[in-house]
C-alpha cells in the first residue's frame, strides 16, 4: 500500500471518530477558529500532515524493516517489533497510536494501530494491534 493511501486511512478513521466527512475534517483543521496562519500554508491537499493528525490524538511513527521482518509481521507470524532502548527510541516512539512498517525503503507499507510499547531497560517492544491497511 502507498503512503498517501495510508494517511488516507488515518483520516478516515479520525473522520469516523468525530461522525464526520473527510472533507469537514480537513476544512475543519485548516479552517477552524484556532488555526494559525503557520498551519493553513502546510496543509496539502488530500493528504493529512503530521499537525493534523496530532490534533485528533493520531500520532504515527514509521519504521523501517528489512525484508525477512516485513514479511513475518505481514504473514502475522510476528505481532511484536523491537528496538534498542535509546533515548532516540523513547523520544521518537513515546505517545505513538499508529506504526507505519516499511519493507525497506520501498513503497510497500503496512499500518497498524499500537496496543502498547514497554520499555524493559534494554529493548523497548511495540506490540501491534489492529491491521489497518495491507
Amino acid at each position: 500500500m502507498r503512503l498517501r493511501d495510508t494517511y488516507k486511512t488515518v483520516l478516515r478513521e479520525a473522520s469516523e471518530k468525530l461522525s464526520m466527512s473527510k472533507d469537514e475534517l480537513l476544512k475543519l483543521v485548516t479552517e477552524g477558529p484556532k488555526v494559525s496562519e503557520a498551519m493553513r500554508n502546510m496543509v496539502s491537499p488530500g493528504l493529512p500532515n503530521k499537525v493534523q493528525l496530532e490534533a485528533f490524538g493520531i500520532r504515527v511513527c514509521h519504521l523501517v524493516l528489512m525484508g525477512k521482518y516485513y514479511d513475518t509481521i505481514d504473514k502475522g507470524e510476528k505481532i511484536i517489533e523491537y528496538r534498542d532502548d535509546t533515548p532516540y527510541w523513547r523520544k521518537r516512539l513515546s505517545g505513538c497510536t499508529h506504526v507505519i512498517l516499511h519493507r525497506g525503503y520501498t513503497r510497500t507499507c503496512i499500518m497498524f494501530r499500537t496496543q502498547r510499547i514497554i520499555c524493559n531497560g534494554t529493548q523497548i517492544e511495540i506490540h501491534l494491534g489492529e491491521r489497518l491497511s495491507s
